[in-house]
């Protein structure tokens, strides 16, 4: 009994309590590792529906976007149609002026005809009413110097303009004497 090694029995015993707390601290682990791979498998199932739910609103994404671009494309043409539309609009709003500014100029023209043969019609209305009033006209001018004639001889205003005549040339030759003399 010699060859017993007491060495070895006591690192055996001191192995081995530490290999039982080691291995009673594993197994929980162990256990929890099986219940963490279902939980695990779990996870990678709702990943996989997630993916899956990822593809099919990448596919509606595309969808949606090729929709747009249609629509894109669609509003584009509407907007030349609408960009010819309102050059064509433009064009025809100028021909109308045109012919609203041609119409003017032609309506114009008539009325001038119109107004100038109004105007020669009253200038020979006025005329003929001028003609009418020149015998008044004479009468008038025929009664006032015959009037006027009367007057100066009624109050002898002859007499007074041919002495105050008299008296004037009177002066002048006397002044006129007085200044040879001086």
């Amino acid at each position: 009994m010699a060859d017993f090694d007491f060495e070895g029995l006591i690192g055996l015993i001191i192995v081995v309590p530490i290999i039982l707390i080691f291995l009673g601290a594993m197994i929980p682990l162990f256990q929890n590792i099986d219940g963490r791979q279902d939980d695990i498998n779990k996870l990678n199932n709702q990943i996989g529906q997630l993916k899956s739910d990822i593809n099919s609103k990448e596919v509606s994404i595309s969808e949606l976007q090729s929709k747009l671009q249609s629509m894109d494309a669609t509003v584009g043409e509407k907007d030349n149609m609408i960009a010819n539309l309102s050059g064509q609009i433009e064009k025809k709003n100028q021909e109308i002026q045109n012919l609203t500014e041609q119409l003017k100029y032609y309506a114009e023209k008539e009325y001038l005809q119109d107004i100038n043969n109004n105007y020669y019609t009253i200038s020979n209305y006025f005329e003929f009413i001028q003609n009418q009033f020149f015998p008044i006209k004479v009468s008038i001018s025929l009664l006032s110097i015959t009037l006027l004639g009367l007057v100066l001889k009624v109050f002898h205003v002859h007499k007074f303009i041919i002495n105050s005549y008299k008296k004037i040339m009177h002066k002048e030759t006397h002044n006129t004497k007085i200044e040879v003399k001086k």
